[in-house]
This record gives structure tokens, C-alpha cells and sequence, in this order.
């Protein structure tokens, strides 16, 4: 073994590594089931958010188009058509 190499510490009652040994501590469950609620809230939330928008869209189209008829027959436009020329 050369000075520079790695040195495994093996624990005298079990033979594991210290490596070994916290890969096989139980599973910490809080943060496991905590990960779960908050990802999938998150995932609703922009599901909710998304399906929104999309029910807004017709409404949205109608009120574009309606806006758009509003600016080009505006009353401005109606009076300089009816003045002689």
C-alpha cells in the first residue's frame, strides 16, 4: 500500500465500511413522503393553472375579434366617410 492510496475503515462488528454502512441506514421516511406531497401539488397546481387558461381561450378569441371589428369601424373613420369630397 503506498502512502496516497485510500484507506477503507472497516468496522470491527459488522466488516462494512463506513460507506456501506450509511447505504444501509433505514430510509429517512419525513423527507421521502414530504418529496411526494410537494411534487404532486405542484404537479396539480400547474395543472389547474394550464387547464384555466385553455377554458379562457374561446372567450379570449371572441373578445380579440370583437376588438379588432370595434377599432375598424370606429366612428372616427364613419365621419370622414360621409364628408364630400
Amino acid at each position: 500500500m503506498t502512502a496516497n492510496s485510500p484507506v477503507e475503515l472497516r468496522l470491527p462488528s459488522t466488516g462494512l465500511t463506513a460507506k456501506e454502512r450509511k447505504a444501509l441506514q433505514p430510509v429517512e421516511w419525513y423527507s421521502f413522503t414530504r418529496f411526494f406531497v410537494e411534487g404532486f401539488s405542484l404537479l396539480g397546481l400547474v395543472i389547474m393553472l394550464a387547464t384555466g387558461l385553455l377554458r379562457q381561450i374561446p372567450e379570449l378569441a371572441r373578445e380579440w375579434r370583437k376588438a379588432r371589428r370595434a377599432l375598424r369601424h370606429s366612428p372616427a373613420e364613419d365621419q370622414d366617410d360621409s364628408e364630400p369630397s
